[in-house]
Parts: structure tokens; C-alpha cells; sequence
């Protein structure tokens, strides 16, 4: 049995009393007898990886022996714990956008030009892992939601719950969702009003002044990853920009374990897309992640989104590569500055945000379409498109990666494979109202 010198030393800070978040690494996936003798050490169980083999507890330095001590427990590791700071002021005060506020940032990935072939996301699975979500505003009224969970509290409640969460705790991942669902014809629409959405909550996040102070385990996201592919999801987003305790050597897509949960989703059928993370517009330095991308953005077969200014440049606060190993990360740029997303303070505002959490569902959305289209295309083959087909295919970088994302380009190259499926839209459709594209017959060849 394996326990590293990093577990023993954080599970003795702060003496008897402290409990912390455990991975226990088993020989076998768990199973319920495995779970009643964890329990029956003191032990109390989080949440159960099969991916992994793994079990994540809640544990005392004086459990830790008993732990050990079982057969079938092959190694202890402390859970991560992740911190990461995003600002609400945009959220707060910004004005009421204009009709059809979301149309440049589609128009910017050229996601638009699907819109006019018909494709909404519809019959395609896509599963997000944030904050909370509130989804009582106008915008999100209609939203296919199939199944929602809260991983922090083991409910299916996934807007923010007095006596639980902080006020305002489920903003960040509304607002991120409102990017792929919102359907407001003349205000706002997302990319993929008419997919079906899995929402997980998997944050417990704190309000501190001006900002949320996010203290993010990664047994939870690896839980909630888990779950959406359980249900079908065939693309997952992940609007997670992490400040880890990890040094850059570590990201190396397998370190840590989020990361090789992204990857292990792919090889199941799941392509997550995920946040390149916001800096503070360093460059990036010796073995700190300042400046740099981080898990699980590292990961090989993640389709990693940095941010982009209206103009295509890459964002100053963008999230930089490469990974260790020497890989081109971020994979593309998507809008990071001004995109319109609905308002949570109440129910009918629409306004706007940065951050890279933004950019990723844009991309997240669009490969919704793709696969609306293309319902055979891989996690590889969708990520390999994006990449081939993004505005600096040609040379890539650290700091804009492929460049930026084009969709209706990675669908000419996906036709070259596959047949598109077919949508046959109604005469009274309009290329003007993109979110109100309804397809009076749809066939698949």
C-alpha cells in the first residue's frame, strides 16, 4: 500500500480534529462492500470513481492507519483543492444590451453559418460542470434540461439553496449555460438553444467582496464528468479556469486526475471542452502555473479554449501554453471580451462578461451543431477539425494556440467524411431570429 509523504503531511495539519478530502486508489473499481469497511474506519465517504477505482472520504490523521490497513486500498492521495477568482461586477451593473446581442459572437466563430443550415444542437447531449445554475430567467425558460445534480450536497437542486450556498453562488455557471441555451428571439440565443443539457453542480464557492473565492475538489468534478457520461453526453463543458498547488512539470496531462478524466472521457465517447484558464496577464514564469494554462486544460484529448478580443487576438488574461510535454495548448481562441450572456440578478436582463469561462461553452456549443450534423463524428475527429481548421492552423502558438475557432470551417472538413444530416426548415424561417430556427421536418440519411 502506497501513501505519499504529501498525504501524511496534509493530513496532519491542524492536528486531531482536522478532517480532509482523500483519495483512497483501489485494487478494484468500488463496490458496496469496499464503501461499508471505508465507513467502518470512521471514514466518511464523498464520492466513488469507477473510471478510477477510486473512492474520495473525508478523513482524520487518526483514521488514516485503519485506512492502510485494509487489503484492497493501494494508495492514499490527498484530494486537490483548487482555488480560482472571478469577478461579478460585469454581472452587476452593466446595462441592457441591444436586440440580438449574441449575434457577433456567433458571427465570430462563424457558427452563424450554421445556424442558417438548420442546426440548433437538437438531439445532441451536452452536459455542464460549473457553480449552480438558476434557470428562472426569461432566456433559459425553454431549455431542454433532462437532469440536474448537486455534487457538494447530493441533491438534484442545483440553484443556490438558503442555509447552503452562498447568495448569488449559482451566477457564474448561469451565465455560462446561457451561452449554449438561452432562446430570447430579438434578445438573447445561444449557440445550441435546442440541445439537451445535464447540469452538474460541482463548486462550493464563497463570496468575498468584489469576487468569488472558489475552493473547487477535484473529486467532485471528477464525479460530475462521470455522470454526464453516464447519461450519453456527448460533449461536456468545463468552464473551470483552476489556480493550482501544482508547479508546471505537473502539467503534463496526467498528473492530475481531472485531467486524465478528460482524456479517459474521450476514450468513452465524450469530447470535454474546457476553460484555458484567466491570469493575471503575466507572462508565464519558472515552475509557477502564473501566467499559463492549468488542469485540466493540459489534457491530450480536451479541446481547450483560450480567449480572443473582438478582433481575433488573443486576450492579454488568456490562460498560456504549452504543456510541459511540449503540446500546443490552448487548441483555440473564442470570444473572451463582451459576450452577451443573461443576468441572474433578476429575471428578464441581458448583459455581458469576460473571461476565458465564456469562451469555452461558445466552442462547447458549436461542437453541439457538429454533432448534430455529424452524429458519428469522434472526440478526435471534432477536436482535429476545430484545430486544422482554426485561423492560425499553420503556426501555432503558445498564446493563441490553433487561433480562432471557425465552425462552419471544421463542418466542410467533417463533410469530407461523413454525410451531414439533412434539416429541412420551414419556409417562414429567417436567417434573422438564429435562435428561433425550427425545423418544421428533420431527416438523417
Amino acid at each position: 500500500m502506497r501513501l505519499t509523504v504529501l498525504a501524511v503531511a496534509l493530513l496532519l495539519i491542524g492536528g486531531v480534529e482536522s478532517r480532509a478530502a482523500t483519495w483512497l486508489f483501489l485494487t478494484d473499481p468500488p463496490s458496496e462492500r469496499h464503501l461499508r469497511d471505508i465507513e467502518r474506519t470512521g471514514a466518511r465517504v464523498r464520492t466513488a470513481s469507477r473510471w478510477f477505482s477510486a473512492v474520495s472520504v473525508d478523513v482524520e490523521p487518526s483514521q488514516v492507519g485503519r485506512l492502510t490497513r485494509l487489503s484492497f486500498v493501494a494508495e492514499v492521495r490527498p484530494v486537490g483543492e483548487i482555488t480560482r477568482r472571478w469577478s461579478v461586477d460585469a454581472a452587476r451593473g452593466a446595462p441592457i444590451l441591444n436586440a440580438g446581442s449574441g449575434d457577433a459572437q456567433r458571427r465570430q466563430i462563424a457558427a452563424d453559418r450554421l445556424h442558417e443550415m438548420g442546426y440548433t444542437g437538437r438531439g445532441v447531449r451536452v452536459g455542464m460542470l460549473d457553480t449552480g445554475f438558476l434557470l428562472t430567467h426569461e432566456a433559459l425558460a425553454d431549455a431542454d434540461v433532462a437532469a440536474t445534480w448537486d455534487f457538494v450536497h447530493g441533491d438534484e437542486e442545483v440553484a443556490d439553496e438558503p442555509g447552503e450556498d452562498d447568495a448569488a453562488e449559482a451566477w457564474h455557471g448561469t451565465q455560462t449555460f446561457s451561452v449554449m441555451a438561452a432562446d430570447l428571439p430579438g434578445g438573447l440565443v445561444g449557440i445550441a438553444p435546442e440541445a439537451t443539457f445535464y447540469l452538474a453542480k460541482t463548486e462550493d464557492v464563497t463570496l468575498d467582496g468584489a469576487f468569488f473565492e472558489s475552493h473547487i475538489e477535484e473529486d467532485y468534478w471528477v464525479a460530475g464528468l462521470e455522470w454526464c457520461v453516464g447519461h450519453g453526453c456527448r460533449i461536456v463543458n468545463s468552464s473551470l479556469g483552476y489556480v493550482l498547488d501544482y508547479r508546471f512539470p505537473n502539467l503534463d496531462g496526467a498528473t492530475a486526475i481531472i485531467s486524465a478524466a478528460a482524456d479517459e472521457a474521450a476514450a468513452r465517447g465524450t469530447l470535454v471542452i474546457t476553460a484555458a484558464g484567466n491570469t493575471d496577464g503575466g507572462r508565464p514564469l519558472g515552475d509557477s502555473l502564473r501566467g499559463r494554462i492549468s488542469p485540466p486544460a493540459d489534457a491530450a484529448r480536451a479541446l481547450t479554449v483560450g480567449g480572443a478580443n473582438s478582433d481575433g487576438s488573443a486576450w492579454l488574461f488568456s490562460g498560456r501554453g504549452p504543456t510541459f510535454d511540449g503540446r500546443v495548448k490552448p487548441d483555440v481562441l473564442a470570444p473572451a471580451v463582451g459576450v452577451s450572456v443573461v443576468s441572474p440578478a433578476d429575471d428578464t436582463s441581458i448583459t455581458s462578461n469576460r473571461g476565458t469561462s465564456f469562451a469555452a461553452p461558445l466552442v462547447a456549443a458549436a461542437a453541439a451543431l457538429l454533432l448534430e450534423a455529424f452524429a458519428d463524428a469522434t472526440p478526435d475527429e471534432l477536436l482535429t477539425a476545430f484545430r486544422t481548421t482554426a485561423s492560425q492552423a499553420d503556426a501555432p502558438d503558445a498564446q493563441h494556440g490553433y487561433g480562432l475557432a471557425n465552425a462552419a470551417a471544421a463542418y466542410e472538413q467533417l463533410a469530407q467524411r461523413y454525410t451531414p444530416a439533412v434539416v429541412r426548415r420551414a419556409d417562414s424561417m429567417t436567417p434573422v431570429a438564429w435562435g428561433a430556427l425550427k425545423a418544421s421536418q428533420r431527416e438523417r440519411p
